[in-house]
């Protein structure tokens, strides 16, 4: 299916942002100059800024735009799935090619990670709700933990991407990096190395 222009007179409207339609699906903001892609797919609509204020390169990231959107699933089933069940079929296609003890680590990393996107449809997860795992759970387990269920996280947005659920993977810009420190090897001086005894 083709991805719709969206007609809507409330995109130029007064009240609210100043968009002026400069072309199909792209509209500029009269106060800042910046354009924005306005698209229209399965009943929803998506505004995005394409972080511009030159027509040409606007243009060039609409196309792009246009492509992801055009890519989204509008299989009901698919787009409502929750993050559990997306979680879980994401986990049962890496058993496939880890090994067990892998396999179980992964498991563990989504459990941890489930609460905090709790009854939610994968494609209403917001920045914030991965933002709330940084604070609320990030910051108390070790690096390790972190970079593990980070890793997971992010793998399984990429995964929804590919099924069409979402536009972008939220968790892979809202979500800090951690460095795992290495531990210092402290190699004793002459004088702290104890002498063998002699008969």
């Amino acid at each position: 299916m083709s991805v719709n222009t969206l007609e809507s007179s409330n995109a130029t409207q007064s009240k609210g942002p100043d968009f002026r339609r400069v072309g199909e699906n792209l509209y500029r903001l009269n106060t800042s100059g910046g354009y924005y892609a306005l698209l229209k797919r399965g009943g929803k609509q998506f505004r995005r800024s394409l972080k511009t204020t030159d027509k040409e390169l606007a243009k060039r990231r609409l196309g792009e735009l246009r492509e992801k959107v055009g890519r989204l699933s509008t299989d009901k089933g698919v787009r409502n799935i929750s993050f559990a069940e997306l979680a879980a079929r994401w986990l049962d296609i890496q058993k496939a090619k880890l090994k067990e003890s892998s396999a179980t680590r992964n498991e563990g990393c989504v459990k941890a990670l489930a609460p905090f996107f709790k009854g939610v449809a994968f494609k209403n997860i917001t920045r914030m709700q991965c933002e709330n795992w940084v604070t609320k759970r990030g910051q108390k387990i070790s690096a390790s933990s972190y970079k593990q269920e980070w890793r997971i996280l992010i793998a399984i947005f990429k995964y929804a991407i590919s099924l069409g659920i979402v536009l972008d993977n939220v968790a892979e810009d809202a979500l800090p990096t951690r460095t795992i420190s290495s531990k210092q090897v402290v190699i004793p001086t002459q004088e702290q190395t104890p002498k063998n005894s002699q008969d």
